[in-house]
């Protein structure tokens, strides 16, 4: 039976309107955001942090950044690099066994 309606994974209207407004309004695109925040220095982001005065409570510390930078590079690859095809691997370590007929002729 044929499938109906637009195929998966296809943009519709609603989305390819939000994608011109959000160009037209000249924000950052969300992929360069990631990308740049991954690349900072986790100890000048803590510093920027307490720049702003977050609250220190709030403020994460170095080891929070990295952590964050590491969740960020996750959620980052799969547009960089597609999943990679699973690879079967089989291990057999038996050894190849030898037959030698040599017939029913005994003399």
């Amino acid at each position: 039976m044929a499938r109906r309606g637009r195929p998966k994974g296809a943009s519709n209207q609603k989305t390819k309107d939000f994608e011109r407004y959000y160009q037209a309004q000249g924000f950052t695109d969300p992929l360069v955001a990631m990308a740049q925040y991954l690349t900072a220095d986790p100890v000048e982001l803590y510093h920027w942090f307490f720049e702003q005065g977050t609250d220190a409570k709030r403020r994460p510390g170095p080891f929070e950044i990295i952590n964050e930078q590491q969740t960020v590079a996750s959620n980052l690859a799969p547009y960089l690099h597609g999943k990679k095809p699973t690879q079967v691997e089989i291990i057999d370590e038996r050894l190849p066994t030898l037959i030698i007929d040599l017939g029913t002729n005994q003399r």
